[in-house]
């Protein structure tokens, strides 16, 4: 009889180190899914703020252009000199970009790669609304390197400010909130590869 429950016992020793392995074993493969999991939506955070579709918020500077104050109804200078121009706009945020901006906005407007800037009369379009001064340029990456980029004498916004009286204001932020895009974006030609 002790044989028996012996061999009984051992029976059941062996079934349990099997699960307590096999437990072992799906809580690895779990760990590694979770790492992939944890990979992939770190992935798609990231893809996110690069397509401009999550709010995002960081360290940057605000950037605030109006026309100049400097013009004369009276004068026999040309008035387009002295107001700002959807290529003022696109001048700052190359500058921005360079820099190493992360997100950038103009009047809370998300640029993303499929953003446009076009003059549109006296007013100025970004994305799809269209906009008159004051144009308030929001930037999130390093504060320093952004504002040295913008105050470069070499800039072409500081040569129109010089020349024409511009307003350019900038200011560092410690916490800046940029939204969404908030157009579509949908894509015509571009089609994903599929390996």
């Amino acid at each position: 009889m002790s044989s028996m429950v012996k061999e009984k016992h051992l029976k059941w020793s062996i079934i349990a180190i099997i699960f307590i392995l096999f437990t072992v074993f799906v809580t690895l493969l779990n760990v590694k899914n979770n790492s992939q999991y944890n990979e992939l939506t770190k992935e798609l955070k990231s893809n996110q703020i690069i397509a401009g579709t999550v709010d995002v918020q960081g360290k940057g500077v605000i950037i605030t252009l109006t026309d100049s104050e400097n013009f004369s109804n009276n004068s026999t200078e040309d008035k387009v000199n002295y107001i700002v121009h959807d290529q003022d706009l696109i001048y700052i945020v190359n500058d921005l970009e360079n820099a190493g901006a992360e997100a950038i906005s103009i009047n809370d407007e998300r640029l993303n790669t499929l953003s446009k800037i076009k003059a549109k009369g006296m007013k100025i379009k970004i994305n799809e609304h269209e906009y008159e001064p004051p144009f308030v340029i929001k930037a999130i990456g390093n504060p320093n390197s952004l504002e040295s980029t913008l105050k470069s004498t070499e800039n072409e916004l500081n040569i129109r400010k010089d020349m024409f009286g511009i307003g350019v204001d900038i200011k560092k932020s410690d916490k800046i909130f940029i939204p969404k895009y908030n157009g579509n974006i949908k894509f015509k030609y571009a089609q994903p590869v599929t390996k």
